[in-house]
């Protein structure tokens, strides 16, 4: 007799547009008992409406709760980092060896000379900024290759780096416009560039860094 009360009163709540999942949870029932108990349920016009209207206002709740979770998880990462870098002390010693490893990532691995190649505004400023305050540069040393598409504006392209890097345009190479079927543009990409810096023993130094750290780790 329970069960059919509570069957019954699910049939009336479906008939007045619930979800199978609401009157799962409602009743304290399994979801395939639902399904199968309103199977045969013929919705009206209005039924229909309600039942859509209640799943896109679910779809839309559902998607700010996720947003509020992660955004939680979020701050709780910036602080876990907060704490790290309040913690880091920063010296000649390891400012080297933050330059290091970021050379060993994106530079290349000759060490007659320095080469670093990305397409990543943050990465190229985070780099020389590392690479000026660790080592003695001579900033007339530099020079710059940059890869471009051919929708790209090549003098515009060049100051945009220009300003990243702090090279002045006349240390800027001819750049090389790479193949492109023109099928698809990213929007916000200024090409890559390669920074050259003609120093073997600032080269060899970084290349001594990344490859002895692993063993002290």
């Amino acid at each position: 007799m329970h069960d059919l009360k509570k069957r019954k009163e699910i049939e009336e709540k479906r008939l007045q547009g619930t979800s199978a999942v609401e009157l799962a949870k409602l009743y304290a029932v399994p979801r395939g008992t639902v399904y199968y108990w309103v199977r045969n349920i013929i919705l009206s016009d209005d039924a229909k409406r309600k039942l859509m209207n209640n799943t896109i206002e679910g779809r839309r709740l559902g998607r700010l709760t996720l947003k509020k979770r992660r955004d939680k998880e979020n701050e709780l990462i910036k602080v876990k980092a907060n704490l790290s870098l309040k913690s880091l002390s920063v010296d000649i010693s390891s400012i080297k060896i933050f330059c290091a490893l970021l050379y060993w990532a994106q530079g290349a691995k000759k060490s007659s000379s320095m080469r670093f190649i990305n397409s990543d505004p943050l990465m190229i400023h985070t780099f020389l900024t590392l690479l000026r305050k660790g080592f003695e540069i001579n900033d007339s040393k530099f020079k710059v290759n940059v890869h471009i598409h051919h929708y790209h504006d090549d003098e515009k392209v060049k100051e945009y780096w220009s300003k990243i890097t702090g090279i002045p345009l006349s240390q800027f190479n001819r750049s090389y416009r790479k193949l492109n079927a023109g099928l698809s543009k990213k929007e916000g990409y200024m090409g890559c560039i390669t920074i050259y810096y003609y120093d073997v023993k600032i080269a060899k130094e970084l290349t001594w860094l990344y490859t002895t750290l692993h063993t002290m780790i």
